[in-house]
């Protein structure tokens, strides 16, 4: 169960992400929070990295703790 709850923060981060590009950089933002973008050298790829990597990894969470949940309930 803790899995599952540790990934619902992580999905709702990369759900807000969004990345940009700003005079030549490429650049993400967080939806919530207006603290201004984080950027990277143009032809960067990790805005996008950032987001789809905490989108995978939240549900690669939510799967292990499905899976957890099915063995504590099934007994083994």
């Amino acid at each position: 169960m803790a899995l599952t709850i540790l990934a619902i923060p992580l999905l709702v981060l990369g759900v807000l992400t969004s990345p940009y590009t700003m005079q030549g950089q490429r650049c993400f933002t967080v939806g919530l929070a207006n603290k201004g973008g984080y950027c990277f050298e143009q032809g960067s790829h990790m805005p996008e990295t950032i987001k789809y990597g905490l989108v995978a990894a939240s549900f690669v969470l939510l799967y292990a703790g499905r899976r957890q949940i099915q063995r504590r309930r099934d007994g083994k």
